[in-house]
């Protein structure tokens, strides 16, 4: 069964009339849940790691913001190195890269490895504050629309 091939990931708002709808049997096979036999319900740890309230669900927007406005700062800076993320050892997304030639990233330096902790986007997200883009006072505005304007193109290609 493809379910048992590609396990569903992601997060689903913490309504119980939501994720029933989605998954009526309580299988976990329409979402990326587990379900107690007992009470029909969500295991506690799967409603952990995959159930978020509207409040978590509404600073999403900030972070990424935040994460952008980080994104255009390093481009504006001209820090803009190839540090691609290499899930496993030895299986470089630059193998299949069609830029692979004009960023000149070598194998093995500057790659980033998946976070295999918890929640660690939740960890930056629950920080109230932690991303505000219109206190960057040390960004001009006009920069940073400039930049993110350019970010979105490429991310359009």
């Amino acid at each position: 069964m493809q379910a048992q091939n590609y396990p569903l990931e992601g997060l689903l708002l913490d309504e119980p009339s939501i994720y029933h709808a989605m998954d009526t049997r309580g299988t976990g096979a329409f979402v990326p849940l587990s379900f107690s036999a007992k009470t029909g319900e969500p295991t506690a740890q799967s409603a952990k790691a995959r159930l978020a309230d509207r409040e978590k669900f509404n600073r999403i927007p900030d972070h990424l913001d935040g994460m952008l406005t980080d994104m255009a700062k390093n481009l504006y800076s001209g820090e803009i190195d190839a540090a691609p993320l290499v899930p496993n050892a030895g299986k470089s997304p630059c193998l299949w890269c069609e830029y692979r030639t004009v960023c000149r990233h070598a194998d093995g330096e500057g790659e980033r490895t998946p976070l295999k902790t918890g929640r660690p986007v939740w960890r930056r997200v629950n920080r109230r504050g932690s991303w505000n883009v219109k206190n960057s006072a040390s960004f001009d505005q006009t920069q940073l629309n400039s930049v993110l304007k350019s970010i979105e193109f490429v991310l359009c290609l």
